[in-house]
């Protein structure tokens, strides 16, 4: 039987997520807006995670463990509660989780419960609806976006992956130009 007590506790927790980022590529930035973002099949290789898709996200608006290295150049702002409503979300420390099944966790003590990442489950392949983005922010200044646009009409050749109809998106707010992922 269940307790009311248990209940409510499990009802409560899932809508206190707050928000969560996402950081990517620019010329994934039409295709998110329309579509939204792609959950992709589990990597860990555990078994229950088996069958399962996910989206990685974050709780550090500045991405600073979670892109290190990486090129990515655009951070997605999710509303959390509103996607904790139809999604399971959880933290996930995948060093330590791939440790784990290889027998080798202990080397891992002290990081197993450090979570830079929190992934949003999905039991089907798909997408996240737009619905659930707040905002999304670039590092890449505005003339720079425009300086490719105008070098990929220079030469066909060139491979430049936007155009100017990226800039629908800065218009109405929904994409924004900032110095760096420091700032939100």
């Amino acid at each position: 039987m269940i307790k009311l007590v248990d209940l409510l506790k499990e009802i409560t927790e899932a809508k206190q997520v707050g928000d969560l980022y996402h950081f990517t590529y620019l010329n994934h930035v039409s295709k998110i807006f329309n579509q939204g973002i792609r959950f992709s099949p589990d990597n860990t290789g555990l078994p229950e995670y088996k069958n399962k898709f996910y989206i990685s996200t974050t709780r550090d608006y500045s991405g600073k463990k979670f892109i290190d290295g990486s090129e990515y150049a655009v951070r997605i702002t999710l509303d959390g509660d509103r996607i904790s409503e139809n999604y399971s979300i959880e933290p996930i420390n995948q060093n330590y989780l791939m440790a784990k099944d290889a027998g080798i966790e202990h080397y891992f003590k002290t990081a197993k419960d450090v979570y830079y990442e929190e992934r949003i489950w999905s039991s089907k392949e798909g997408y996240l609806d737009p619905k659930y983005i707040i905002k999304m922010d670039t590092i890449i200044p505005e003339s720079e976006l425009r300086r490719q646009i105008e070098w990929g009409k220079e030469d066909s050749e060139r491979t430049v992956h936007f155009d100017e109809s990226i800039f629908k998106y800065v218009d109405s707010g929904k994409l924004n130009f900032i110095k760096d992922f420091n700032s939100k």
